[in-house]
């Protein structure tokens, strides 16, 4: 089975378990129930959509103003336009097929700046490194103050470890050794290898090449802020839920970022978990899921717009 059929196995999986989980969420609901979620979609404040649409698109653009401070330094200067497009392009594709984004984020990076691929890929691995120490902060936090209410979403839905895990990193490890005998038997690869590695590691190392590293620091710091931000604005969207307190935040939004990684662009995955987060503190299962799909539809409408409008934008900008 090649990588094509096998990745597209992977999508169409990952959005079959998306559907069912809605269709297992909305199963047990009632004509009430049903009614109440659609009250609360007509109901919601406009005001407080625009200024999530207006967060999650600022977000992306300090995501590609944070993403220019890892480039700079291994002699990369791409346009800042560039890096912005990349990023919503980056989201859409990764909500049309799993992973495509961090490809196409560089390839344009390449095709309109001429920016060495190896060279953007290390500098990726860099960003998504800190997207991961700032998410399990988020999980600290989330332990710190509702160190009760996360522990019951993670022992009724996460506690299971996926199988073949093992399997996938003795395959890994496996494919490893052998493209060493490989590279070590025939030069030519070889020195194709040492090139894209050496490549890689200059965009691994930027992070200690940074010029300005407190307007690094504050970048990630704002980022990770307008996340937590949109998900209490988006408290005040819904009549009923303007009461949670503010902490509450972290859990909702650790069960949020679960969720994107289990189905593809975090369908139903994010409607199941963040509903049953909501249920924690009293919230209504109709009340829990209009506030899921309002919040999921914003965020993803918002990516899909931007995502479009920057690869027109892409198609129509002269390459350097």
């Amino acid at each position: 089975m090649n990588g094509t059929i096998k990745n597209a196995l992977k999508l169409v999986i990952s959005i079959g378990i998306g559907f069912g989980l809605i269709y297992f969420i909305n199963s047990s609901l009632t004509g009430e129930d049903k009614a109440l979620i659609f009250q609360s979609f007509r109901t919601a404040k406009l005001p407080v959509i625009v200024l999530t649409i207006l967060l999650a698109a600022t977000a992306c653009v300090i995501r590609a103003l944070r993403w220019e401070l890892l480039l700079n330094p291994i002699g990369c200067h791409p346009r800042r336009s560039t890096l912005v497009s990349s990023i919503f392009i980056m989201y859409l594709a990764n909500l049309i097929f799993p992973r495509l984004g961090e490809v196409l984020r560089c390839s344009v990076l390449f095709q309109k700046d001429e920016i060495p691929v190896e060279k953007s890929i290390g500098t990726m691995v860099v960003e998504r490194l800190i997207d991961f120490l700032f998410a399990g902060l988020y999980v600290l936090l989330a332990f710190v103050f509702e160190h009760q209410k996360l522990l019951e979403i993670y022992n009724k839905y996460l506690a299971e470890k996926k199988e073949g895990s093992s399997h996938l990193l003795l395959f890994t490890i496996g494919l490893v050794i052998l493209f060493g005998i490989v590279a070590f038997f025939v030069p030519k690869i070889r020195r194709l290898i040492i090139q894209k590695v050496k490549g890689l590691w200059e965009g691994i190392s930027s992070i200690f090449k940074l010029e300005k590293p407190i307007l690094f620091v504050i970048y990630s710091l704002v980022l990770y802020s307008i996340y937590f931000a949109t998900t209490i604005i988006m408290y005040y969207a819904i009549n009923g839920l303007d009461g949670l307190r503010m902490t509450s935040g972290f859990v909702i939004l650790t069960a949020g970022t679960l969720a994107i990684g289990l189905t593809q662009g975090g369908i139903g995955a994010f409607q199941l978990l963040v509903t049953k987060s909501l249920e924690l503190y009293d919230i209504a299962r109709p009340l829990g899921l209009a506030y899921s799909w309002l919040s999921w539809t914003v965020q993803t409408g918002t990516l899909v717009i931007g995502g479009i409008i920057a690869w027109v934008y892409v198609q129509f900008t002269k390459a350097r």
